[in-house]
């Protein structure tokens, strides 16, 4: 399928509200329309326009937005402005921060870059000590990083520890891992 303009994916769930526990239990973590973190933001494409980097099979990580449900005026939900049908959605290039084939690795497209937070041993909030992984951003060392993923050509690379601007950081889960999606711009500094 060749698409003049939008890269063309095809996703099987637009939210992932269920999650499977250890014992094997699925429970509902999300009834909400509303939550971003619930949403699907990974995509198989099915069609590229042409001079693209991302083929057809290859798997994205894109914008929360492409998937999201909304109300229309008279209350109903409705399918996101992105929708074609049948598990279809048409996605601005823009909007797609990272691709990978199906058994390859991920790699960032300019100007996005990946960063994995590093997170305290533990920390005490008023005289409690609360254990690792209490919260999400509550467990974090405000404003640094791992790079995970990051175009080529940069003045850091994977591995790289950095520090990050104020509130640049979205945080996605991908292949069961917390990572903060921000832009290249918004790493201000390595730490060597």
């Amino acid at each position: 399928m060749n698409t003049p303009y939008h890269i063309i994916v095809k996703v099987e769930e637009a939210y992932l509200n269920n999650k499977k526990l250890n014992s094997g239990v699925e429970i509902v973590v999300n009834t909400s329309i509303e939550k971003v973190e619930y949403l699907n933001r990974q995509a198989t494409v099915v069609g590229v326009p042409e001079g693209v980097v991302i083929k057809p099979g290859d798997i994205v990580v894109m914008h929360h937005n492409i998937t999201r449900l909304s109300y229309d005026m008279q209350g109903d939900v409705a399918k996101s402005n992105y929708y074609l049908g049948d598990g279809l959605y048409r996605v601005p290039p823009e909007e797609i921060f990272m691709y990978k084939e199906p058994e390859g690795e991920w790699s960032a497209l300019t100007p996005h870059c990946f960063v994995k937070p590093i997170k305290k041993e533990q920390e005490e909030v008023s005289g409690l000590i609360t254990p690792e992984g209490y919260g999400s951003y509550k467990n974090q060392v405000k404003n640094t990083g791992t790079v995970a993923f990051c175009s080529e050509g940069l003045d850091f690379e994977k591995g790289d520890s950095i520090i990050f601007s104020e509130d640049s950081e979205y945080e996605f889960e991908i292949d069961g891992e917390v990572y903060y999606k921000m832009l290249e711009k918004d790493i201000l500094a390595k730490v060597i």
